[in-house]
């Protein structure tokens, strides 16, 4: 991966916890107060190429943007469709589901990712 400031910069900022689960728009306003040369398109280049690089994750959300994690050990996310907040969790039975996936569909999993939809506790 070919180094540049501003990858250096995103990848500082997704590191320091700043932004909880942020969409690339996100990281985009973020970096102008960095960077205030910075287009959105190079945030956009630098989050996509950082995630194939594996120093952080993109995850799919179906029908909205993606949103990156700078948590790369293996957890799960539930997003509150009322306040739109991503939540971190932990199952313990993802060996459970590999298999059942080996077993039932001849599948076998690299890496299983959960995401759950539903309230958060303040907006219920």
């Amino acid at each position: 991966m070919k180094y540049s400031k501003q990858k250096d910069e995103i990848l500082k900022l997704m590191r320091s916890g700043k932004l909880d689960h942020p969409r690339a728009a996100d990281v985009y306003v973020a970096m102008k107060k960095i960077l205030p040369d910075i287009g959105i398109a190079t945030v956009y280049r630098n989050l996509n190429s950082l995630a194939d690089a594996g120093l952080i994750r993109r995850i799919a959300m179906p029908g909205e943007a993606d949103i990156f994690d700078h948590r790369l050990d293996a957890h799960h996310h539930a997003v509150c469709e009322k306040c739109g907040k991503v939540f971190d969790f932990y199952f313990d039975r993802d060996g459970e589901i590999s298999a059942m996936l080996k077993d039932t569909i001849g599948f076998e999993a690299s890496e299983i990712s959960c995401c759950a939809r539903g309230r958060c506790a303040a907006c219920r």
